[in-house]
Parts: C-alpha cells; structure tokens; sequence
C-alpha cells in the first residue's frame, strides 16, 4: 500500500498488521526480471489466518528430500501437462514441480524461498529431481526465482495441489519405511538454515 495515497484505515480497524516498508522497488515490464528503484516505499501489511501464525513462521525448516524421493516424485510428475511455450525451456516442468512441492513440504513458502531450496541441494539431489545439465559448467544448475516463477504464474492450481500431494505422500511414506542406502548420506550444500524469505 502506498502511505502517500491511502492512509490504510479500513485495515487496521480490520487489525491487519503493518510489518514494515518495501525498498522501493519495482519491476520493469518484459519477458526477463528487471527491477529499478522508484524511490517510494510501500507499506506491507498482513492478516494472520491463524492464531498461533507467528509461532508457525518460526518453526525452523526441515532438510532437503533424500535422493530416492526425489527421483520418485520427479517420476510421478511426469504426466503434468505442459502448461509453457516450446522454446526455452531449460528445466523440465516435472523437475520444477518436483523441487517447488518438495520445498513446500520442508516449510519454504514463496518463489524465492524454492529457489533457496533447490540452491542447497547436492549433484546427487539435483540430478534425481531431473534438473538441467550444464556443459560448460560440468554440473547440475539449480533453478533461480524467476524460473520458478515463470512456471508457476501459468500452471493450473491443481496440478501444483496434484505435486504437493505425491510429495506428501512419499514424506509418509519414507516416514514409516526404512531409510534405504539411497537416503542417507545426502549432503547439504549450504551451512545452516536458508534465511527466511517468501
């Protein structure tokens, strides 16, 4: 909201809650992510859809999924339609389903949060879930937010509710099994938690 065109009266009488000010940012139009500084920040204002919200946003994140369940959920995702035009596709739309349902689970909320996500991950994870080869570069690359994005602003509610659920029924799953040779082992990239964003 911007402060030097509304006062915000109707929401904080509704006890929405003022979290603080924008950079003053703003996204310029075209097909890649630019952002130029306008000078004039917005006010952020959120509603808690549940009592204990705060305490939630709190809980610490859980780890990335075992190689196993990766390469599974990636399987299982195979036979989402493809909601993107033919050219530039780097990253096949199973494997970004897989990533982005994957970080849901574990707590990441947000664009930005799943490419953090897909960012800790190892070769070994990143080539399960299907991601993208890079020659020149020798390894699997991790999708950056404005990929995630992209895919997400064109693709149907409920086939992300359809990648959401077979991820949370291999998180059951290997809940109740054993953890196989494939799950353990599996190192994490990044030193302590990704910083909370999304």
């Amino acid at each position: 909201m911007d402060p030097s065109r509304f006062a915000g009266s109707c929401y904080r009488a509704a006890n929405w809650r003022l979290l603080g000010l924008t950079s003053g940012y703003r996204r310029r139009p075209g097909p890649k992510a630019r952002w130029e500084h306008h000078g004039r920040p917005k006010q952020v204002l959120v509603y808690p859809l549940q009592r204990n919200a705060r305490a939630l946003l709190r809980q610490p994140k859980r780890g990335p999924a075992p190689v196993r369940r990766l390469r599974e959920l990636a399987q299982r995702l195979q036979g989402v339609a493809e909601c993107r035009q033919p050219q530039g596709k780097r990253y096949p739309l199973a494997s970004l389903l897989c990533l982005a349902a994957s970080a849901h689970v574990a707590g990441y909320r947000g664009v930005t949060a799943f490419a953090q996500y897909a960012a800790q991950l190892s070769q070994r994870q990143l080539a399960a879930a299907g991601c993208f080869y890079d020659r020149k570069l020798g390894r699997h690359t991790a999708p950056v937010p404005s990929t995630f994005h992209k895919v997400l602003a064109k693709l149907p509610p409920e086939a992300f509710e359809e990648a959401l659920a077979q991820a949370c029924e291999l998180q059951q799953a290997g809940r109740c099994g054993k953890a196989g040779a494939d799950d353990t082992g599996v190192g994490v990239a990044a030193q302590g938690g990704p910083s909370r964003h999304g």
